[in-house]
């Protein structure tokens, strides 16, 4: 077996540059607009009109369901639906 020997260097060195900035991506206007759209889908406008319900049996929830309402949440054993106008 070979023994390791510690070696304390009294060589210093320079410190470590930072790294270059990176650049943005490029992109092309068609791929933004493309973005945009399909985000458009997600966010509604601030003059998107719904009819709201609330329901706590699950008898009712059910009905509401069928009837094309969508579920937004739920607190205090409340369940908050809502339906686009």
């Amino acid at each position: 077996m070979t023994k390791m020997k510690s070696i304390k260097s009294s060589q210093t060195y320079p410190p470590i540059p930072p790294p270059p900035p990176s650049q943005p991506a490029k992109r092309s206007s068609k791929a933004l607009t493309n973005v945009r759209a399909s985000l458009g889908r997600f966010f509604e406008t601030p003059s998107s009109e719904f009819t709201v319900k609330i329901a706590e049996k699950p008898e009712d929830i059910k009905a509401l369901l069928e009837a094309g309402f969508d579920y937004v949440c739920q607190k205090d054993n409340l369940v908050f639906l809502r339906k686009r106008n």
